[in-house]
């Protein structure tokens, strides 16, 4: 296994197009104080020039000597002006394949490249140089366009800090995503704009949110949910300069999306230097039906540099097992004050006795719903306030008497969703609860099968865990 050195690989092929990415990955390996490698790929002249391959030899050789001089001298001029050791390498094959082969084999910590004036059909049936080298590698791939300039320094001597937009689009690439944030925070100065996309639709059935909205700004019910979850996984980020979280609706094609937020520019609507994304690495026909986002943003959409970061090696995308065992702080308990579901509430108690918490104790009171619940305002169906504060009452009258001196704080409400277990495990979303604890009528057979059963449901569609308590389960130590 290769290990990461403090090398940044950069691909030439000395045209206009490949000027640009070479500027800015010097300015690049100044920041991240890196040595700079210079690379070319050369074709065999035998393929692309037929007859001449008799004298095929000769010609290789001056087309070798002659790329080997320009490297040389392009690593002269970036050494003296940027005060960096700039080495230079000669590589043959397929282009994609020989650049992100030998990147590797470095062990760098990025691989630069220009994109590449390819034709519309050329592009889209074999992609991009740097299209195919997002997709081979894993390593993080900086793709610049021709207009792009130089990083800001964010040093004294250099001006400002760098601007940096970090797009949080795909789960699976995030945690690498914000780590190269943190990277580039490291480094030296920048000021960090995380982006994160949400399908208005998606969220409002995720969290049941029903009512008129406006479809096209953002949902304060909807960034209040997000925004916890959100900083949590960004954590802490060492290091100077503004760090700021934007989240917004989209629609349609996340990578247009990320684009009006580049072109909009920063909380103080200056331009961005540079975009982080995910680089989802999709081959064959799941890349033709589901392109990336990072694919679009290096086909030449983008009008700054884009690093694309891989997600882990060999799918290894869950989360290390913790050190210790999870602390749950909140536990949603539904009731339909039956003694089956009564029969959970001592357990969801008990599940925060150790170090205390929130238990969120509610009843579904179910009613229709308009369709879809989130374009209409109704009153068809709902419970008055009367009728609302005697469920309540109920449901007070359920708190056993040791949760208070047990440091156990709990609120009580009335859910009005459509299906019980839909409305529960939306509830769950909306109060980022850190578990479920759910009483079971004991179905089963073919009742089960006809009626369905809602403790079933929530244990299949609940990203929360779940304990399930039978309607025949006794708390040990509690009385009755």
């Amino acid at each position: 296994m290769t290990l990461t050195r403090n090398v940044i690989v950069c691909a030439t092929d000395f045209s206009s197009h490949a000027t640009a990415a070479v500027t800015w990955a010097a300015s690049l390996a100044k920041r991240c104080r890196a040595e700079l490698e210079l690379v070319t790929v050369l074709a065999p002249p035998t393929l692309s020039f037929p007859e001449l391959a008799t004298d095929a030899g000769i010609f290789e050789q001056a087309m070798r000597e002659q790329a080997a001089a320009r490297l040389r001298q392009l690593a002269r001029v970036l050494g003296e002006e940027h005060g960096l050791v700039v080495t230079v390498q000669l590589l043959e094959g397929d282009p994609a394949r020989a650049i992100t082969s030998h990147a590797e084999g470095a062990g760098a910590q990025f691989l630069v490249l220009g994109t590449h004036a390819h034709g519309t059909v050329e592009r889209w049936l074999l992609g991009s140089v740097a299209d195919r080298s997002v997709r081979l590698t894993h390593l993080p791939v900086v793709v610049v366009p021709p207009t792009a300039t130089r990083l800001a320094a964010g040093e004294p001597e250099g001006g400002r800090a760098p601007r940096i937009l970090v797009g949080l689009t795909d789960g699976l690439a995030a945690p690498g995503v914000i780590a190269m944030a943190r990277a580039m925070r490291m480094h030296g100065p920048c000021d960090l704009t995380f982006v994160h996309l949400y399908w208005p639709i998606v969220e409002y059935q995720r969290l049941g949110l029903a009512g008129s909205r406006d479809l096209f700004r953002p949902d304060p019910d909807v960034v209040g949910n997000l925004e916890p979850v959100l900083r949590e996984q960004i954590g802490m980020l060492p290091g100077q300069g503004e760090v700021s979280l934007s989240i917004r609706p989209a629609w349609g094609d996340p990578a247009a999306g990320l684009l009006v937020a580049a072109e909009e520019g920063d909380s103080h609507g200056d331009a961005f230097d540079v975009m982080i994304v995910g680089a989802e690495q999709r081959h064959g026909l799941a890349r033709l039906a589901q392109p990336s986002v990072s694919g679009k943003l290096v086909r030449g959409q983008a009008t700054l540099p884009v690093i694309c970061v891989p997600a882990p090696r060999d799918g290894a995308v869950l989360p290390d097992a913790p050190a210790e065992a999870p602390r749950l702080s909140t536990v949603l308990v539904p009731t339909d004050l039956s003694p089956a579901g009564n029969a959970a509430i001592p357990y969801a108690y008990a599940l925060l006795r150790p170090q205390g918490g929130v238990v969120e104790l509610c009843h579904v009171h179910e009613m229709t719903l308009p369709n879809p619940p989130y374009a209409y305002e109704t009153r068809r169906g709902r419970l008055g306030a009367e009728e609302t504060e005697a469920l309540k009452a109920q449901l007070r009258a359920l708190i056993p008497p040791f949760a208070a001196p047990l440091g156990i704080t709990t609120h009580v409400s009335v859910i009005e969703g459509e299906k019980p277990a839909i409305a529960i495990v939306q509830a769950a979303e909306r109060l980022r609860v850190d578990a479920i604890s759910l009483g079971s009528h004991g179905r089963g057979g073919v009742a089960r099968a006809i009626m369905g059963s809602v403790a079933a449901h929530v244990v299949e569609n609940s990203r929360k865990p779940v304990l399930v308590v039978p309607r025949w389960g006794k708390l040990r130590g509690t009385p009755g």
